[in-house]
């Protein structure tokens, strides 16, 4: 039987979300603001119950006052004993009842569960008492009124639900039934007909605790929800400056120029950027551009790895070729990333300002450009697939070599860019960005990448539909540079 009440009672006790903390949090919150009203409940009834003791005690008093010294021949209270009794006892003991259950919980900690059947008991000791005592000749009681008056008051005070609002009824109303079959007044039949009007005492309680209970699991709901995102957006801020903090420092000084401009779809993304130069081999910079498959979070933590990954590859090998980091990456990518269907496209590249030459390789990646100091433009296509599509002994990084000399400029980029939708709905496209590279001049101050962004900006319809990167890397001067690169490490190694 406690099984089964406990199992009625936790019926709709919680909101029906598939979200765990926000079920426990509920819980929880019911359970407090259950506590604080049942004081309150059993208080005013304790108080309630005292009140009408105190009345009837200074009615008998009076009573007296009155048979003795004013008119002995009243009738009064006392002419009916057994009544004044019986009324004086039954409201003696719910009122003990209701001061025992404020005392228990006033001073101790109790369960959820406990603490529900105590709400349980208030409401059946009450009805039971109104309920006896109606078929009691003689004796005072309001029956059902009584019942229903208490239920309301109950529903009215407590965090019930509607099926915990129906829980006390049912011992009520059982006696009640058992009641008018066996000594109710009437024939059998009427007594069958008012029968089932007894479960109508339930009614103004119950929807009571539902409308009661829908607004506070809405209210809930929201503020939890309303809470829970403002801790996500402040999350993902943590994690957007976390994460663009593995992001490459522009460089503005030496044989090599840097910039880039990052845009997020989400908060993070999955687009990188890499690079890695050394103090041993100042004529080298190593350049890696990464798109991760899918958005937001998801895309950051793999990017997080991939930059582990990397940071390892380069520790070890400074001067490392272009495909054999894509070699190595893909090997990662197809062991660890794979089998959670996650890929990514890279273009790996090795400026060599002494060679004058740039190799690369390109996994899968949207075509670079080369823009050459006379104004012609050669495109850096995929030399190889998409990584962690296939295994090593499939993989071949095809890396390739074209002539980089001063003032040339790289241009890499993520799908993000040919994949923005203009103003009538289309894509930018490969041949769209061919076009607006050659409509947008190269500023001397900032290079190619603010105008760029700025057109691309004017071009697109609303926010980026994807992560968006650019990166523009040039050479600045001739071999004097790389000299004084050069020379002022060793100063500062001698230092």
């Amino acid at each position: 039987m406690k099984n089964l009440l406990h199992k009625l009672a936790s019926i709709g006790a919680a909101p029906t979300i598939a979200a765990p903390e926000l079920a426990s949090e509920f819980h929880g919150q019911t359970l407090a603001l259950l506590r604080r009203r049942f004081l309150w409940f059993s208080g005013l009834l304790s108080l309630f119950g005292l009140t009408s003791i105190a009345v009837a005690l200074i009615s008998w008093a009076f009573d007296i006052g009155i048979k003795r010294f004013v008119a002995p021949g009243m009738p009064v209270m006392l002419d009916k004993p057994m009544n004044f009794v019986l009324s004086l006892g039954v409201v003696g003991a719910a009122t003990a009842i209701y001061c025992l259950c404020f005392w228990r919980v006033r001073r101790r900690e109790i369960s959820g569960d406990k603490l529900l059947r105590y709400t349980f008991l208030l409401v059946v000791v009450d009805g039971l008492i109104h309920v006896a005592t109606y078929f009691v000749p003689g004796a005072p009681s309001m029956g059902l009124w009584g019942v229903l008056i208490v239920h309301l008051t109950a529903c009215l005070f407590l965090p019930w639900t509607p099926v915990q609002a129906v829980i006390p009824l049912i011992p009520v109303l059982a006696l009640w039934a058992a009641l008018r079959m066996a000594v109710g007044d009437g024939e059998l039949v009427w007594r069958l007909v008012w029968l089932p009007l007894g479960v109508l005492v339930g009614v103004p309680g119950v929807l009571v605790c539902a409308l009661r209970h829908m607004q506070r699991v809405q209210t809930f709901e929201n503020a939890f929800l309303m809470r829970r995102y403002r801790d996500v957006r402040r999350e993902l801020v943590d994690a957007r400056r976390i994460h663009e903090s593995l992001f490459p420092r522009p460089i503005s000084d030496g044989p090599f120029r840097l910039s880039y401009k990052y845009e997020p779809m989400q908060q993070i993304g999955g687009d990188f950027l890499f690079v890695h130069a050394t103090p041993d081999h100042p004529h080298l910079l190593s350049v890696l551009v990464i798109d991760v498959t899918g958005h937001g979070i998801i895309a950051a933590l793999t990017v997080n790895r991939v930059w582990g990954e990397l940071t390892r590859i380069y520790a070890e090998r400074p001067d490392i070729a272009p495909g054999e980091v894509l070699r190595l990456l893909n090997r990662y990518a197809h062991l660890t990333l794979a089998p959670h269907a996650i890929y990514m496209t890279a273009l790996c590249a090795r400026i060599d300002a002494r060679a004058g030459a740039l190799e690369y390789a390109s996994g899968g990646h949207p075509p670079a450009f080369v823009l050459r100091t006379d104004g012609s433009r050669e495109e850096l296509h995929a030399t190889s697939l998409v990584l962690g599509a296939c295994g090593e002994p499939d993989f071949d990084a095809a890396q390739a070599r074209v002539a980089f000399n001063p003032g040339d400029r790289l241009l890499a980029y993520t799908d993000g860019v040919i994949e923005a939708l203009g103003l009538q709905g289309r894509l930018l496209g490969l041949k769209g960005f061919r076009s607006m590279l050659d409509k947008t001049p190269v500023d001397p101050e900032v290079g190619l990448c603010p105008p760029l962004v700025k057109a691309l900006t004017g071009f697109r319809l609303g926010p980026a539909a994807d992560d968006t990167l650019l990166v523009e890397v040039w050479r600045e001067g001739d071999d004097a540079a790389i000299d004084s690169a050069s020379t002022a490490r060793a100063k500062k190694a001698t230092a």
